[in-house]
């Protein structure tokens, strides 16, 4: 395992995305409608053992698919059991949930609804034999809403109810003022109330299971296409979190968004690819799936997938040369690669 400063990575690192880890890893097919299913143990071992680490772990949060990923792995190894039978073992059935599994049954592959990218296109599911732990499980409304409920919401004698106000005993700061990481879920404050939830997308879905801890409302959402349903859910447990709102959309000329077509590199590893096709815009980050980019001006472009905008600027002699980028309340310059 990496270290930095002989700091090791602990387990609670890894649960509260502070391990120092990336988002993902190398090694991955990019554009591959199925990213995840050839990819290793091998391979994850030998991208750690040469990883370099930016920030001691315990100290800077960012998001990790790898982190969880290992986490999930590092945990059916102390348990002699693959990650999918610890998981049967010790949540699914102890609670019930008899349609939450990775490997399907033939019942349930009648019943999962097929999947779409952010721009209504279909697509096919993923499978994540080596990273289980950051997105392999498959579920339904019911299932997750049992869940939910066994966390508390109704008495506290719940099962879960004391492994929750556990978990809320570790909670670490993230990007954004006003929400934490807790061990695998965050923690969004606002509107008098704390918002206990976690999302999720891959392959053509997306899902949010959260709960008011002051109103003890919960509420799941799943959606078969890849764009995120959070202030959806976020509503549904308190109506006082708003709806996204989002800017009256414009046409741009196709030639204006031909010119905004190149890599805009945001950080070392990391860059937003921008592709142009016809009358619309898309973007793509590092070993991230593809979002559609909506116009609100002929310069300034918004997602729906998270709340970001970008707008694109040019030099003295008119060429775009970068993208100012704002998500998390946050700008950045992104230069364009050569």
């Amino acid at each position: 395992m990496p270290t930095r400063n002989g700091k090791q990575i602990t387990l609670l690192d890894l649960a509260t995305y502070t391990s120092g880890l990336p988002q993902n890893l190398d090694g991955l097919p990019r554009n591959s409608d199925n990213p995840y299913a050839g990819y290793t143990v091998e391979q994850m071992y030998g991208f750690l053992a040469n990883y370099t680490m930016r920030f001691d772990p315990g100290t800077h949060y960012e998001y990790s698919n790898l982190g969880f990923g290992l986490l999930g792995h590092a945990l059916a190894l102390r348990a002699d059991k693959s990650y999918e039978e610890l998981l049967l073992s010790r949540v699914c059935a102890p609670l019930g949930l008899e349609d939450t599994r990775i490997t399907l049954t033939n019942s349930m592959r009648e019943r999962l609804a097929q999947g779409h990218l952010s721009n209504l296109k279909p697509t096919s599911n993923w499978d994540l034999p080596t990273l289980a732990g950051a997105g392999a499980l498959r579920s339904t409304a019911n299932d997750l809403t049992r869940f939910v409920r066994s966390t508390g919401l109704a008495q506290p004698d719940a099962p879960l109810h004391q492994a929750v106000d556990l978990l809320r005993n570790e909670l670490r700061p993230t990007d954004a003022a006003n929400s934490k990481a807790g061990l695998g879920y965050f923690v969004l404050s606002g509107n008098n109330d704390s918002i206990v939830w976690k999302n999720g997308m891959t392959g053509g879905y997306a899902s949010f299971a959260g709960f008011s801890t002051r109103l003890r409302s919960g509420a799941v959402v799943l959606s078969n296409t890849a764009n995120l349903m959070d202030d959806v859910g976020l509503h549904l447990a308190n109506p006082a979190f708003k709806l996204a709102q989002y800017p009256p959309e414009v046409a741009v000329d196709p030639a204006i968004l031909a010119a905004y077509e190149g890599t805009y590199v945001m950080r070392p590893g990391f860059a937003l690819a921008i592709r142009a096709d016809s009358k619309r815009l898309f973007v793509r980050g590092t070993d991230q799936p593809e979002f559609e980019l909506f116009a609100e001006s002929n310069d300034r472009f918004f997602m729906r997938f998270v709340d970001a905008q970008g707008t694109f600027l040019r030099d003295g002699d008119g060429k775009v040369d970068r993208l100012l980028w704002h998500q998390s309340g946050r700008y950045q310059y992104c230069p364009r690669a050569p």
